[in-house]
């Protein structure tokens, strides 16, 4: 039978431990970092175009109501008319579906 002990694994050699690695590290000092006021100088300067959004008119907010309408309707309408329409919507707080219900309904009566 053989001894049941387990050997001792031997020390890792360290490969380095001798070595004279002076010659490795750099010899000149890396320049700093440019700060984002400089680089954005110099890229507008150079006409690098920025990537940054350009938003002209703000975000159309986004109107989700349960109504249980399932027809649409498309009209063409101006510019005006429609920033009028939604205008109501958002100061009575309505969906779209239910301000043009009212409409119609007002319209109706008038007849």
């Amino acid at each position: 039978m053989t001894n049941s002990k387990k050997e001792a694994t031997p020390q890792r050699v360290n490969s380095f431990a001798n070595a004279e690695l002076d010659e490795f590290k750099p010899k000149v000092k890396a320049a700093p970092r440019p700060t984002s006021e400089q680089i954005n100088a110099v890229a507008e300067q150079a006409g690098f175009p920025s990537r940054q959004p350009v938003t002209t008119e703000p975000v159309k907010r986004v109107r989700r109501f349960t109504t249980g309408r399932n027809l649409q309707l498309n009209l063409k309408v101006t510019k005006d008319t429609l920033d009028r329409f939604y205008a109501i919507a958002d100061e009575l707080h309505l969906p779209l579906g239910e301000v043009f219900d009212q409409a119609v309904k007002a319209l109706e009566k008038t007849r």
